[in-house]
């Protein structure tokens, strides 16, 4: 998804329904956006790995985001983003 310097390369569930259909979804409501689904472990590792990703948006259930959230801190993201209301 392109927004100014904003690009959507990848999405990731912990299954692969969800993540197939956001990154569906993306494709459909945003011109040029094509974003790679990824789902559980093996995909999560994948992206964190990849070597491309400048910032991370994380919106998991509490005790899952912590982990997930020190996973990506030690890839040294430019920009790591949790929301500010609990996700249930």
């Amino acid at each position: 998804m392109a927004r100014g310097s904003l690009r959507v390369e990848a999405v990731w569930s912990r299954t692969e329904g969800p993540a197939r259909a956001l990154a569906a979804q993306l494709q459909a409501e945003t011109p040029g956006c094509a974003p790679e689904a990824f789902h559980g472990e093996s995909g999560l590792q994948a992206i964190l790995e990849g070597g491309s990703v400048e910032a991370v948006i994380i919106v998991l259930a509490a005790h899952v985001q912590v982990e997930v959230a020190k996973r990506a801190l030690t890839v040294s993201y430019t920009h790591l983003t949790l929301p500010t209301t609990p996700y249930v």
